[in-house]
């Protein structure tokens, strides 16, 4: 039985075998294609979605948004006109204003400032006083001075005439006396040449006495210097040849003779000039005492004319000429001086009337400052002087303020308002002064802008400034959006704003490419570099290797680079 089943089992098998490996590979083509089913659409989930949109060509015009801060083109400060609290605010930021409106009530303190100009008032009634005492001028030390100066000027001319009288006699004087000492300036310069020959006498210094008195001593000097100068020449030849025996006598007396010769001739000179000197020192002392005894008498001429000599006698007629001269101009300095302080004196007087009568008037104008004070101390409320807009308020309840600080700001709707932007001026090529302006957060549609002045930009010469004149339903430091249109032009390639994208690298967008597969279609982002030749809000028109009809991608679910693969947005 074994032996059967064994026998059945392997006529089965071969079949089993080929109905198990196609089975097996049945299942297995169907897990397959689950599997890449499956694969497509975990991955297609894990993809990032996009949003696309096509380039288009067309007209763009280019716009140049810019926001500022609203100003007032004229406001004012309210202020308190005393020292005062806050009780209450009866206004707030933003409401119309009309003049005399209440917009707080206070509590008055104690008014410092009345005070002062209270006490202002007395200290200047106190000066006014004081310039009413004023002590007047007699001029008593002017006119001593120019009744001595008169009197001085009339002495003067009394002596000049005194001195003419006794010119003449003066003078004869003083020529004697300028005579005698001219000569003994002479003399002494004479004496003392005597003086020094006398010593060059004494000393046979001929050659230094005046040629007035040498006349023959020169010539007997030079022969007794001669003969003295032979005598030494011929003893000294004796007395060589005396040393020498071989010397015959006839030599010897020969030179011996000689010797005699020259000193009978040395003593005959010696004679005529000694002689001769003594005459000359006879000579130089008769002038010696002769000089002497001129010298004496004209020291007594100058002595006696100086010592009898006074101050009056010393006084010219030119010299008292010239001060009497002096004098009267003295005299004529102190009348002018004296007129000149009288015109002063009533200038000054006519001054301090006109300063008297200007702090009367001052008096009186304190008197009304003190007087509005008062009024103003009495006040409780602080009101508007002018109609507009309350824009600021700078107190709050409880506080205290001070004359003149400011407590609200109340613009002048009636002046308008203004807004100015600082733009690079690259932007501003294109528009100018009157250009249409759009208000891009008017929800009311009463807001009216207008470009009225561009200027260069002091702080950013990059810059400049654009200012707007703006009316409507405005307020001062609001914040108001613009839109400028420069240009229109038509561009080839236009894409959305939320297309452009910006790196390092510059700007670029993201465009669809779509790859065949046996699954379907796969699409992957790519790259292009653009450069943005104009926009406005939501569009931009750009130049770069990208074409009309290429789909841009504009948002996506997540990030997406270069190269990545995207799913499309059903």
């Amino acid at each position: 039985m074994n032996e059967n089943k064994n026998q059945d089992k392997k006529e089965i098998n071969p079949q089993k075998r080929k109905d198990i490996i196609k089975n097996f590979l049945i299942v297995f083509l169907i897990i397959l294609l689950i599997l890449t089913f499956f694969s497509n659409t975990i991955m297609n989930r894990s993809l990032p979605e996009i949003a696309t949109e096509s380039s288009i060509s067309g007209s763009l015009t280019e716009k140049l948004n810019a926001s500022g801060i609203i100003e007032s083109n004229q406001s004012y400060e309210v202020k308190a006109k005393s020292n005062s609290t806050i009780d209450a605010i009866k206004v707030k930021t933003g409401q119309e204003i009309k003049k005399g409106d209440v917009l707080f009530t206070i509590n008055n303190e104690e008014n410092t400032e009345l005070k002062e100009a209270e006490t202002l008032l007395k200290s200047m009634e106190l000066e006014y006083q004081k310039m009413l005492l004023t002590i007047p001028k007699d001029y008593a030390t002017e006119n001593q001075a120019i009744k001595n100066a008169q009197e001085d000027l009339n002495n003067l001319i009394a002596k000049r005439d005194e001195v003419a009288s006794k010119q003449a006699e003066n003078d004869a004087k003083k020529s004697e006396y300028n005579q005698a000492k001219s000569e003994l300036s002479g003399i002494s310069s004479k004496l003392a040449d005597i003086q020094m020959y006398m010593t060059a006498v004494n000393t046979d210094d001929i050659y230094s006495i005046g040629s007035e008195y040498t006349k023959n001593i020169i010539g007997y000097y030079e022969e007794y210097i001669k003969a003295q100068s032979d005598l030494q020449s011929a003893e000294a030849d004796l007395q060589s040849f005396m040393m020498s025996p071989d010397v015959s006598e006839e030599v010897m007396q020969s030179l011996q003779d000689k010797v005699n010769q020259c000193s009978d001739y040395f003593n005959d000179c010696e004679s005529r000039y000694k002689s001769e000197k003594n005459n000359l020192r006879d000579t130089l002392s008769n002038e010696l005492s002769y000089l002497n005894g001129e010298s004496n008498r004209l020291n007594a001429v100058i002595t006696d004319y100086e010592s009898n000599l006074s101050s009056d006698d010393m006084l010219t007629v030119d010299a008292l000429d010239e001060q009497i001269t002096a004098k009267q101009r003295e005299l004529e300095t102190l009348v002018i001086a004296l007129e000149d302080t009288k015109k002063q004196d009533n200038l000054a007087i006519q001054t301090n009337d006109i300063d008297v009568k200007a702090k009367h008037e001052e008096i009186e104008a304190q008197k009304l400052v003190v007087e509005k004070l008062r009024k103003k101390d009495s006040e409780k409320e602080i009101k508007a002087e002018y109609s507009g807009v309350l824009s600021e308020i700078l107190v709050r309840i409880g506080d205290n303020v001070l004359p003149d600080e400011a407590v609200a700001l109340i613009d002048i709707s009636e002046e308008g308002y203004t807004m100015t932007v600082s733009v690079e001026a690259e932007k501003t090529k294109k528009i100018k002064v009157g250009t249409p302006v759009e208000v891009l957060n008017d929800w009311s549609n009463s807001i009216q802008a207008d470009l009225v002045e561009m200027k260069n930009d002091s702080k950013d010469k990059k810059n400049r400034i654009l200012k707007f004149r703006v009316s409507g339903d405005v307020n001062s430091g609001d914040t108001l959006s613009v839109s400028i249109p420069c240009s229109t032009s038509r561009y080839d390639t236009i894409i959305p704003k939320s297309a452009l994208n910006e790196d390092s690298n510059g700007k670029f967008v993201l465009i669809v490419k779509s790859k065949s597969s046996p699954l379907g279609n796969r699409y992957f982002a790519e790259r292009v570099d653009v450069e943005v030749l104009a926009s406005d809000e939501v569009s931009c028109a750009v130049q770069g290797n990208l074409n009309m009809g290429d789909y841009v991608i504009t948002t996506s679910s997540k990030p997406v680079n270069d190269g990545d693969q995207v799913k499309m947005k059903d």
